[in-house]
């Protein structure tokens, strides 16, 4: 993951590479690119439907993450039952 870290966190990546890089089975890894200090739109709303709880939690958190109304709706449909989300 450290070497994925490194990867993910460099600011000239592209939003092409992140979408291959977003999956189900890779919460750690999203989890890192939702923290970088720009997420447009279009990767928060993969991560918004990839993401497991505490994956949505980190790039809720993040100012610099951009989430539509129809992300802050479907994060509310997926994980409106989870504690931590609905507390943030």
């Amino acid at each position: 993951i450290a070497v994925a870290e490194a990867i993910l966190s460099a600011p000239d990546l592209t939003d092409d590479v992140m979408l291959k890089v977003c999956a189900a089975e890779r919460q750690e890894h999203m989890q890192i690119i939702a923290k970088r200090q720009r997420v447009s739109a279009l990767i928060s709303e993969t991560i918004v439907q990839l993401g497991e709880p505490a994956t949505v939690l980190v790039l809720v958190r993040n100012v610099g993450a951009q989430l539509t109304a129809e992300g802050f709706a479907r994060i509310v449909d997926r994980h409106g039952g989870d504690a931590a989300v609905r507390s943030t």
